[in-house]
């Protein structure tokens, strides 16, 4: 299952759509989904003021039958452009923070996705 997440547009997903709520992140609906049928939620941003980046993002919102399912994070730019990714981690609670590989200017963070796969 791939589920997939985006500040600024529609959430696209395997045949669905992921909501996803909170601050600015916003976006679809999901009825197919097999482990989260109520969307997931960016709780907050690793910020590091210095280099004005972005080098974390924590989601929640996980239903705990992902539990075990991987999570995955892609920031990209306004143009859809990929400015880093989170490498795949194996979800172990309802709340989790995913690192990406390199930090995100951000000035240039537009949107996110989130993809939960099994």
């Amino acid at each position: 299952m791939l589920a997939v997440a985006g500040l600024a547009g529609a959430i696209v997903a395997s045949a669905a759509n992921l909501t996803v709520n909170g601050g600015t992140v916003q976006a679809g609906l999901d009825d197919t989904l097999t482990c989260d049928d109520s969307g997931v939620f960016v709780e907050a941003y690793g910020y590091e003021q210095a280099g004005n980046a972005v080098s974390s993002v924590r989601v929640g919102g996980i239903e705990g039958a992902c539990v075990g399912n991987e999570l995955h994070v892609t920031a990209l730019d306004a143009a859809g452009n990929v400015l880093s990714e989170s490498d795949l981690v194996v979800i172990s609670s309802t709340t989790h923070t995913a690192t990406f590989d390199s930090p995100v200017n951000a000035t240039d963070l537009a949107k996110l996705q989130v993809a939960i796969t099994s």
